[in-house]
């Protein structure tokens, strides 16, 4: 059986300051990690934080609230 990655209820389960990879991110939302990395790049999605000097991370925090904003709008 093949795995099925990180899904949007695992994520609401952790810490509100729990660090996810662009990857992390990408499967919670069910996006490709191309996608974070371009809406990272236009200032869209979740807000992404700086953890290195090429590397980014996303606040758990940030990522469910970007999920609530998407869900009001729609």
């Amino acid at each position: 059986m093949a795995e099925a990655g990180l899904t949007l209820d695992a994520v609401t389960k952790m810490g509100a300051e729990t660090l996810l990879t662009p990857k992390e991110t990408a499967e919670a939302l069910r996006l490709s990690s191309r996608t974070i990395e371009r809406w990272r790049q236009v200032q869209l999605g979740p807000k992404a934080s700086k953890v290195g000097p090429r590397r980014y991370a996303y606040r758990v925090a940030d990522v469910l609230a970007f999920v609530r904003s998407e869900s009001q709008a729609a």
